[in-house]
């Protein structure tokens, strides 16, 4: 189905997040401006991955119909 399709592509794009985040972070120099950036992209791609998965189990909980 294509919530199996979503959450397949979502792991590894978190993980890009996470490393892009990390990296812009560890690269920011004390730059308050890059810090923040990066730890936007770090909060935004958690988030993302929370509401994904929340939704796909809240899903796959409804279609099996095992509440």
């Amino acid at each position: 189905a294509i919530t199996n399709l979503v959450v397949t592509f979502v792991g590894p794009i978190m993980m890009l997040g996470l490393v892009a985040g990390g990296v812009l972070y560890v690269t920011a120099g004390g730059d308050e401006e890059r810090t923040g950036l990066a730890k936007k992209i770090l909060i935004n791609s958690v988030i993302g991955v929370v509401i994904i998965y929340g939704a796909f189990a809240l899903v796959s909980t409804i279609i099996s119909g095992q509440f």
